[in-house]
């Protein structure tokens, strides 16, 4: 195996009367982030990755009060109710990196797993690089030009 870990991310959106875009905001400490969603509302993150069993996971008020007040001094209107919060399990390789591609024990076997979060960022490349390598061919060019490489997703780099 790879060494997969499932983590807790909590979100949850709160109204901003007639705020409808704007920027993503978050610190460079990453406590938090916020960004705009239909609605009138603004979705926000405590940017938490806590490592959980597989689950049917739910989210922790706490993380939700820790996202405002982490938020709060950045933000106007001030937040003053939630309209809905969840949690979801991101995938986590040891490394944090992608594992995509043919498993090198088990030749019928293709990974594609590990993007921590940054799934629909990365479905695209992510596709295209399992596809190549299901059909034997590299790693498209231009995912390479992208700085992506072969040793940094392929799932044998977990092997002992």
């Amino acid at each position: 195996g790879v060494g997969l870990e499932p983590r807790r991310r909590t979100a949850f959106t709160v109204p901003t009367p007639g705020v409808s875009h704007g920027p993503l905001v978050a610190t460079s400490a990453f406590d938090f982030y916020a960004k705009p969603e239909a609605g009138e509302q603004l979705l926000l993150s405590p940017a938490d990755q806590e490592p959980v069993s597989a689950q049917d996971i739910r989210h922790d008020e706490i993380d939700v009060a820790r996202a405002i007040d982490a938020a709060q001094p950045f933000l106007l209107p001030q937040l003053r109710s939630v309209t809905s919060a969840w949690a979801g399990l991101r995938t986590f390789a040891p490394d944090e990196g992608p594992v995509l591609g043919i498993d090198a024990d088990a030749s019928s076997f293709v990974w594609c797993c590990g993007q921590g979060g940054t799934g629909i960022q990365t479905a695209v490349a992510a596709g295209r690089v399992v596809a190549a390598a299901v059909l034997g061919n590299e790693i498209p060019d231009d995912v390479t030009a992208a700085g992506v490489l072969v040793h940094q997703i392929d799932p044998g780099r977990f092997r002992s």
